[in-house]
């Protein structure tokens, strides 16, 4: 491997370095509606109501049809529901939860 190989790697890898610090792994600041919404997921999948994932889907469509939920939130949330449709509970509370814990720290 030559120097310039090396210097590319070294590059590419600090840029990324710096991109991952300056976009974060979490969820970011939300609208008080999508609060109200990672709140009802994380209930949701914390009670494992199956028969509600798809009522509560709904309500976050129609809120973001009616301008009242961004839509990269409404899809954050629609990606848990879809955790929960798959029985996938931990996973879904886990990602409500820091959604909602993001908050905290803002």
């Amino acid at each position: 491997m030559n120097s310039d190989n090396t210097t590319r790697r070294w590059f590419l890898a600090l840029a990324l370095l710096c991109v991952a610090a300056l976009t974060g792994c979490g969820y970011g600041p939300v609208s008080p509606t999508g609060y109200e919404y990672a709140k009802a997921v994380y209930s949701l999948s914390n009670r494992q109501s199956a028969d509600r994932v798809e009522e509560v889907r709904g309500r976050i469509e129609a809120a973001r049809e009616a301008g009242e939920l961004p839509p990269h939130e409404a899809e954050w949330l629609e990606d848990i529901c879809d955790d929960c449709g798959a029985g996938r509970w931990d996973k879904a509370q886990a990602a409500a939860r820091r959604m909602m814990e993001d908050q905290v720290s803002r």
